[in-house]
């Protein structure tokens, strides 16, 4: 797995989902206490949360408000979220799968949980191409959403997606032409914002390419037996091998300096 010297990475994000607290607040003193050398910037902030129940009332909305701690490193690329289900690392210095298996895996350890129920990778590459070359010189035929050349129309704004059953679980694939932010949507957060953390859109045509690849346990599994960095690289194969299949040799040789 060749390690590219200008990878168009912008974004990735490791996430492990475990039994839901009543009271977190407890959970996230003790994480922040065990990380405050690598994580000494701490905050709190409060997102609303959306919920669709269906019981014998039928089908109802709810809306509540979910408290998220951030825990970010002293230059602000890193950061650890934690509320009362889930714990995630996230970055816009993305160095190698290596370097964030180990933050990761060091992050869950610290935190000391006792069951899990699902955890997940994503990763975002923003794809612009150099002067004078098209975008589809990047990307495969067939992802892209491409110009309707017969009747003279020529794309503004598409996305192509899809989701893909894996041996682990399910892995979902977009490629966004142009869209209205490089970051999409649900990760142009509050959590990402505060660090600035979402690249200035291209004024040409550009493309980001989004892939994340999860598991979901139907019964909570026992940390004990459960090898987290295992889990992650299995689910970091996948989402290289897409990103490979998904972009051209001439794309490789741009981002590893040989064009």
């Amino acid at each position: 797995m060749t390690k590219l010297k200008n990878a168009p990475v912008v974004y990735v994000l490791g996430v492990l989902r475990f039994p839901e607290l009543i009271d977190p607040r407890p959970f996230a003193a003790a994480l922040q206490a065990r990380l405050s050398d690598l994580y000494p910037r701490q905050e709190e902030f409060t997102a609303p949360h959306f919920q669709v129940n269906i019981d014998h009332d039928g089908v109802n909305f709810t809306h509540n408000e979910i408290t998220t701690w951030q825990l970010a490193s002293q230059d602000g690329s890193w950061a650890l979220m934690v509320n009362a289900g889930h714990i995630a690392l996230h970055t816009n210095r993305y160095v190698d799968r290596g370097d964030f298996v180990d933050r990761f895996v060091a992050c869950v350890l610290a935190a000391d949980i006792k069951y899990v129920h699902g955890i997940g990778l994503r990763y975002v590459d923003l794809i612009v191409p150099k002067s004078g070359e098209r975008l589809e010189e990047y990307l495969a035929e067939g992802f892209l959403p491409a110009d309707i050349e017969r009747a003279g129309l020529s794309v503004q704004e598409g996305v192509y997606a899809a989701g893909y059953a894996t041996d682990m679980g399910m892995l979902r694939v977009q490629a966004l032409r142009r869209p209205p932010t490089v970051l999409p949507l649900e990760l142009n957060s509050e959590a990402t914002q505060r660090g600035e953390w979402a690249p200035k859109r291209p004024d040409g045509d550009f493309a980001v390419l989004d892939v994340d690849h999860g598991a979901a346990f139907d019964a909570p599994l026992d940390m004990e037996g459960f090898d987290v960095r295992e889990r992650m690289l299995e689910l970091h194969g996948p989402i290289r091998s897409v990103f490979d299949a998904l972009v051209t040799d001439h794309a490789l040789k741009v981002w590893n300096g040989e064009d």
